[in-house]
């Protein structure tokens, strides 16, 4: 009898029982070691904002998944299967391969009713990201997340010094009482902040790690913008009908106070991607 196991006899049967008893606690014990050590290596490294994003990407609709060479004609119909990251996605490598869209300097597309600056790049999360003579970049919102989140009551920014990765919160903004979180576009420190009146909210220094390859640029970001807005007059009306802007009309200056009695939380969070 062992002192551990009460009734334990050397005999045939509770060899082999006891046997398996424990190789299933150490197969236990080693997955519950291997969890809690890939989660301090991920914690290490900043990871955390990705892994739960892809959580998040997975729970989208399929409508609001849309690859981003949908907009452009080339996959009619296709849905991300990269939670937005393009760097990854063999279809895109290809796609760009010869000639992807570029920044254009001095460019503004107006053609919804706003200007739209194509000097700088897009995030799907309603960010954009200029890039300045000096290396860093200005973050600011792009005109729906302008209209989705006006004249905010409150903006929380990160301090100077901040290390932000991408799709963790960069800032926080409060609209009618709703907390929204603005994702940060990739992986960067915070140089300096201002609340808007520039016309962006954070200069950053991209970090090593900063990729840029999923971010939206040049005439695919008109055809984009195009599809959030009717997106947006869909869950603003409540309609399940497509959607269709009207010829020479000029989006709003606030969704909210347009639409009083819409889905508002629904709305920032399908703008801000899980806001």
């Amino acid at each position: 009898m062992l002192p551990w196991n009460y009734g334990f006899r050397l005999d045939t049967g509770h060899i082999v029982f006891l046997g398996l008893f424990y190789t299933v606690l150490v197969v236990i014990l080693n997955t519950l070691r291997l969890a809690v050590w890939r989660t301090l290596r991920d914690y290490r490294k900043q990871r955390t904002a990705a892994i739960a994003w892809h959580t998040d990407f997975e729970d989208l609709p399929p409508a609001e998944r849309a690859c981003r060479h949908s907009f452009t004609g080339e996959l009619p119909g296709r849905v991300c299967p990269q939670s937005f990251d393009c760097a990854h996605c063999e279809r895109h490598a290809a796609l760009v391969a010869h000639a992807g869209p570029q920044l254009l300097p001095g460019v503004s597309d107006d053609s919804l009713g706003v200007a739209i600056p194509l000097d700088r790049y897009y995030h799907r999360g309603h960010t954009w990201a200029k890039p300045e003579r000096d290396g860093t970049f200005t973050i600011g919102l792009d005109e729906l997340a302008r209209r989705v989140a006006p004249h905010p009551e409150a903006v929380e920014l990160p301090a100077p010094g901040t290390q932000l990765a991408a799709l963790a919160t960069a800032w926080t903004v409060r609209v009618h009482g709703l907390e929204i979180r603005v994702k940060a576009p990739f992986d960067a420190e915070v140089i300096a902040t201002a609340h808007g009146e520039r016309g962006w909210f954070l200069r950053v220094r991209p970090a090593p790690t900063a990729v840029f390859t999923h971010l939206l640029r040049g005439p695919e970001v008109t055809r984009w913008l195009m599809r959030e807005l009717e997106r947006v007059q869909l869950l603003a009306s409540g309609s399940t009908t497509i959607a269709a802007l009207a010829d020479g009309g000029v989006p709003v200056d606030d969704f909210a106070a347009a639409c009083p009695h819409s889905d508002w939380r629904n709305i920032a969070a399908t703008v801000f991607l899980g806001s």
